[in-house]
C-alpha cells in the first residue's frame, strides 16, 4: 500500500488527478519506496495495516508532488553559441530527490540497531591499481565481491 492516495496528492497539486492515472500512480509508488527505504522502514511501511508516522507521510506526499509537477529537472534551455542550449537544474525541481531535512527525519526514525546497507550514504573509493595479467578473468562480478590478487611481479 502507498504512503500517499491521489486525493492527497490532488490537493498539494490543486488540480484533479484520474484514480487510474498511470503517472500519479507511478510517482506515489516511488515517492513511497523512496521514503520507507530511506527510513529503513521496508517492506514494513507499505504494508495494508502498517502505522506510518504522519511525518513521514507528508515528506512522501510533498516529494510525490514535487515530482508530479516537475518531471523533468531541466527547468531552462536557451539557445547559446554555436553547439547546444545551456541547462539550468533548480535545487527545488530535482525529481525523487529528499531534501537533506527530510532525509535526515527519515533516518531518525529507523528502527534501533538497523544500520544502513553497504555504500549507502558513505564515500568510498576504487582502487585504480595495476594488476598482472592472470588476475583478469571473464567473470561478471558486482563491485562488492571484487577482490584483486596482490601483485607479485611486473611483467
Amino acid at each position: 500500500m502507498a504512503l500517499v492516495t491521489i486525493p492527497a496528492l490532488s490537493i498539494w497539486v490543486q488540480q484533479e488527478i484520474a484514480e487510474d492515472d498511470p503517472f500519479a500512480i507511478a510517482i506515489i509508488n516511488a515517492a513511497s519506496l523512496v521514503v520507507s527505504q530511506t527510513a529503513r522502514r521496508y517492506p514494513e511501511w507499505l504494508e495494508p495495516d502498517a502505522v506510518v508516522p504522519d511525518r513521514a507521510k507528508l515528506i512522501a506526499v510533498l516529494l510525490a508532488k514535487r515530482t508530479y509537477q516537475y518531471p523533468d529537472p531541466i527547468t531552462n534551455t536557451a539557445p547559446i553559441g554555436p553547439i547546444g542550449g545551456e541547462r539550468l537544474i533548480e535545487d527545488f525541481v530535482r525529481t525523487m530527490h529528499l531534501t537533506d531535512e527530510e532525509r535526515a527525519e527519515l533516518e531518525a526514525m529507523a528502527p534501533e540497531g538497523v544500520i544502513p546497507p553497504p555504500g549507502a550514504g558513505q564515500l568510498f573509493t576504487f582502487d585504480t591499481s595495476w594488476y598482472a595479467p592472470e588476475a583478469v578473468t571473464t567473470d561478471t562480478y558486482g563491485i562488492p565481491e571484487l577482490v584483486h590478487p596482490p601483485i607479485t611481479e611486473n611483467p
